[in-house]
């Protein structure tokens, strides 16, 4: 499933465990503008932009299981200009929270709650 998130800035890549249905995996792309309404992303293959996320590069990346434990990996020094992009940071880790609880279907309601 792939979710774009225009308020923060950000695009989701979330599929279900390939090993069990326990847990998810996630990668986050930064939307650094758009053409047309369409995101833009940097380019993982150059320093150009792209608008195509197969070609562009992932800034987090990581699985949430069944329990609400997740493992985060970010790609490289994270930059925020300000509050409000750590906001957003912030906005955008609990959408990867609710967005792994409806896609498990065996998510500890309970270990999700806010």
């Amino acid at each position: 499933m792939i979710t774009e998130f225009k308020d923060i800035e950000y695009t989701v890549k979330m599929t279900i465990g390939k090993s069990n249905n326990h847990y998810v995996d996630f990668e986050v792309y930064e939307i650094i503008g758009f053409e047309f309404d369409k995101p833009i992303y940097q380019s993982c293959l150059s320093a150009d932009s792209t608008d195509n996320i197969k070609n562009a590069g992932w800034i987090l990346r990581g699985s949430i299981k069944w329990d609400a434990c997740a493992n985060i990996e970010f790609s490289n020094m994270v930059h925020l200009c300000g509050p409000i992009d750590a906001k957003n940071l912030g906005i955008l880790i609990s959408r990867l929270f609710d967005m792994a609880y409806e896609m498990m279907p065996t998510a500890d309601k309970g270990m999700f709650e806010k």
